[in-house]
């Protein structure tokens, strides 16, 4: 939390869960505390293939809500074409770059 809230240029976050309040409260007070800070959240824009899949997706609109009302744009990634045909991804990619350092990513896709 330290990093983001000495953030100086731009950050970049991508979770496929928006869940933890503390991450959300940081993002959005570091874009009041600098409103020339461009900080991106990504997240998923299709629920994720299992039973909880629905309840994450209405969770992250919620949170795109909060973080679009914070000042922080809210960015959605569908998926891409397989063979040709569009397909819906869902990610667990988890990674954060802050004023252009390398980013971190941690990854997983799941086709539905």
């Amino acid at each position: 939390m330290q990093a983001i809230a000495a953030a100086k240029k731009d950050i970049v976050a991508i979770y496929p869960y928006f869940s933890d309040d503390d991450l959300i409260d940081a993002l959005i007070a570091a874009k009041k505390a600098n409103p020339a800070l461009r900080v991106r959240a990504v997240m998923p824009s299709c629920a994720e293939p299992s039973h909880d899949g629905s309840l994450y997706a209405v969770l992250n609109r919620e949170t795109a809500r909060r973080l679009l009302n914070g000042g922080v744009e809210v960015r959605w990634y569908a998926g891409g074409e397989v063979n040709g045909k569009a397909v819906n991804r869902f990610s667990h990619m988890k990674g954060m770059a802050i004023d252009g350092d390398r980013p971190r990513f941690v990854t997983a896709v799941s086709e539905t």
